[in-house]
């Protein structure tokens, strides 16, 4: 299966909020709330995207013929590519009525992941039953890989909670999306739980004896606070525009953010990145790896866990090719230097 046949069939089996377009670039599914679109009345998942077409790559390939390396580490593993497949939340609501249950398509997805050599995180769910089901479910498959449980800015009571239950069944990490308190979703759902200050913060990152990466991140403040909290791991994200509109995007803070902290934190980013080109960009403004989740998804919806290896192999041809004509044979040599930033 190529990623054209991935595509054509996801175009027949999405739900019409998803339109599975050619180019995942926020316009047709727009405020689609549930769906796959963002909160009005600003399209913040369009200008996701489009800021990253503003920055253009400085090509430079008089330099000496290596092979590309690609090879990305994060927590002690090694992984293919700097690509972390993003966490998705009820797929049959915001894209394909394919899956009647969300843990089918989890189980797709982070099977698809681990073929292709890729971290993936997937979404655990408002009750702890359910995280339960999932985590024996997917250990029951088999599925191996690096799989990171994303949970909500529950209680940190019941946070902790999740946290045991992750320990216990080999989980090699845990990421908490704090900007999912803004979710329409979560705030029907959950009653104990929300924003939390850098003391709350602290006391989960020294319970949590495993590595925690802290996502939903957009300000110089909020990583400079998060480094104060313990943590070393964060995702610039503002959660595809869905938790709050009116926003910049990722990659117009980015930057900032990467200087600020400097080596003292790996910054991880994601929203509007869909191209290998894309990957370079976000690498070449300071970050570490990116994470993916609207093309991920619509690529399971497409071909299940097949389908998430031609999509990788796409991202890794078009980075591999911005690496060679920019003159980086490794991702440590990728540098501010091989972009140029229009604004």
């Amino acid at each position: 299966m190529n990623y054209n046949e991935v595509m054509q069939n996801a175009k027949k089996l999405v739900n019409g909020k998803c339109k599975a377009c050619d180019v995942c670039n926020g316009l047709a599914c727009k405020f689609t709330m549930p769906g796959p679109g963002c909160r009005p009345p600003y399209n913040t998942a369009a200008r996701n995207y489009e800021k990253w077409q503003d920055v253009f790559l400085n090509m430079d390939n008089i330099s000496q013929r290596q092979p590309i390396d690609t090879t990305f580490e994060i927590f002690g593993r090694e992984f293919d590519m700097p690509v972390i497949a993003a966490p998705i939340g009820a797929p049959q609501l915001h894209f394909s009525e394919r899956y009647n249950e969300e843990i089918e398509y989890d189980v797709e997805a982070m099977a698809g992941c681990a073929e292709a050599d890729i971290a993936a995180c997937y979404w655990v769910g408002f009750e702890e039953d359910t995280y339960l089901n999932k985590l024996e479910v997917m250990k029951n498959q088999g599925i191996g890989g690096f799989l990171i449980p994303s949970i909500k800015p529950f209680s940190n009571s019941k946070f902790k909670r999740y946290v045991d239950m992750s320990k216990e069944y080999g989980m090699p990490a845990i990421l908490m999306d704090i900007d999912g308190a803004g979710l329409p979703m979560f705030k029907e759902n959950v009653d104990d739980a929300g924003c939390k200050n850098t003391e709350s913060l602290r006391e989960l990152r020294e319970y949590t004896d495993m590595p925690f990466i802290l996502k939903g991140i957009m300000t110089v403040s909020g990583a400079r606070k998060a480094l104060e909290a313990g943590f070393d791991t964060i995702v610039v994200s503002n959660h595809g525009g869905r938790v709050l509109s009116c926003m910049p995007s990722t990659a117009e803070v980015l930057e900032e953010i990467c200087d600020a902290v400097g080596d003292k934190m790996t910054v991880l980013v994601d929203g509007g990145i869909r191209t290998g080109y894309d990957v370079f960009r976000a690498l070449a403004l300071g970050a570490h790896g990116v994470l993916i989740a609207r093309p991920l998804a619509i690529a399971v919806v497409g071909g299940g866990k097949d389908g998430v290896k031609p999509y990788i192999d796409m991202l890794k041809k078009d980075l591999c090719d911005a690496m060679e004509m920019c003159g980086a044979h490794s991702l440590a040599e990728i540098n501010r230097s091989m972009v140029r930033v229009i604004k």
